[in-house]
């Protein structure tokens, strides 16, 4: 596993809206490229960040979504790896270890666009979060629990053990239980780096948020509960499923719980109305 370290390159092009927007692109010094987009207020002075990482068709838009409701900047970036699912089979096997090192290479990208964040003077380094909803949420765990620079911590929509995350997203493909376990406990051996419990520890330094859809079609409840549980952090739980970007009314309302409880943590209004 390579980490990406600093840097090398950051290019920033901007979109005229009520709040700047701008488009980033992060190049590390290992290759790998990040695209971004930051969403910030245009007025002057240092603002608390988010770093987002959501799921995989949601990525940098995250930024703009939130952006609409929090009053800092939201700041978020797109995987810097090509969806396993849309391979082939064949192209699957023989792509495997470039995929693998690229998903737990990851948190370390992550790691290298928070040193390009905090680099901004806008940005007040005393308060800096990560939020990570349905897929990214591994990632963020893997990354932020171990950065000191980053805290606090919320986790949307997310669950643990990695074998249990695996199982529940095989489950319209690989209808057999007796196969589907092997397999997903295969995935989750080789991908050990971005186990949450491995990071556990390093939650229990942060506060944590966690927020549990009880109705959750694609990430059981009880795998939020147990991610509840590791973390020792707050359980907020919330009634309907999974999260999608369509839902307006539910993102404003986790939007708001999130922005809520960084108040009471960072002592200030962050969620416009």
């Amino acid at each position: 596993m390579r980490r990406p370290g600093p840097p090398l390159r950051a290019e920033v092009s901007s979109t005229l809206a009520s709040r700047r927007l701008d488009s980033v692109s992060i190049t590390t010094e290992s290759g790998l490229v990040l695209e971004c987009l930051l969403s910030a207020p245009r007025s002057g002075g240092r603002w608390p960040a988010v770093i987002l990482v959501g799921g995989y068709r949601t990525g940098r838009r995250a930024a703009a979504l939130a952006g609409e409701r929090f009053s800092g900047i939201a700041f978020a970036c797109d995987y810097p790896w090509r969806n396993p699912g849309s391979y082939s089979l064949p192209e699957l096997l023989a792509r495997l270890p470039r995929i693998r090192s690229a998903l737990v290479s990851t948190p370390h990208a992550l790691r290298s666009a928070t040193t390009w964040l905090l680099s901004r003077p806008d940005v007040d380094s005393s308060r800096v979060a990560a939020v990570g909803a349905s897929l990214g949420v591994p990632f963020v765990i893997a990354w932020a629990a171990d950065d000191g620079r980053v805290a606090p911590i919320a986790l949307l929509y997310g669950g643990a053990p990695l074998a249990g995350l695996l199982d529940a997203a095989l489950r319209r493909s690989v209808k057999s239980g007796l196969v589907r376990g092997p397999l997903a406990g295969i995935g989750a051996a080789g991908l050990r780096p971005l186990e949450p419990g491995r990071h556990a520890a390093g939650l229990g330094r942060h506060p944590t948020l966690v927020i549990v859809a009880a109705d959750d079609e694609r990430i059981p409840a009880e795998l939020g509960e147990n991610l509840g549980r590791l973390s020792g952090g707050r359980v907020v739980r919330v009634a309907g499923r999974h999260l999608t970007p369509n839902a307006d009314s539910l993102l404003a309302l986790l939007t708001d719980t999130t922005a809520a409880w960084l108040d009471g943590i960072w002592g200030g209004g962050t969620t416009r109305r």
